[in-house]
């Protein structure tokens, strides 16, 4: 498991527009505001259904080797990289700060799903 900060999580969208990004929050926060490009699977429903949740990431990571993961600001991501790793994911990378570093630091949001 690795980490980059929001900023190198900007640069990298700016480079690779299907970068595969999940956001780990709830629906309610991540309808709230989240980061361009970020899927929604809530670690609860990673916790609660491994093998649907494994098969809708395979599918946003298609060729990509790494699997980007945010959250409010690093708990939850940093539990579903460690759950994914159970499940031979090695390749994640957590954004440290998370969402809530991303809003302090001016970068775009989404709002709705």
């Amino acid at each position: 498991m690795n980490y980059i900060n929001v900023n190198e999580l900007q640069q990298l969208l700016i480079i690779t527009p299907g970068l595969a990004l999940i956001d780990v929050r709830s629906p309610e926060e991540y309808q709230a505001a989240h980061v361009p490009q970020a899927t929604l699977v809530s670690l609860d429903t990673m916790l609660a259904s491994p093998d649907q949740t494994i098969e809708k990431i395979l599918e946003l990571l298609g060729d990509q080797e790494t699997l980007y993961i945010i959250c409010l600001s690093d708990r939850r991501s940093f539990m579903a990289c460690n759950t994914l790793a159970k499940h031979n994911f090695l390749n994640t990378c957590f954004i440290k700060g998370g969402t809530q570093d991303w809003i302090a630091s001016g970068y775009p949001v989404v709002s709705g799903s």
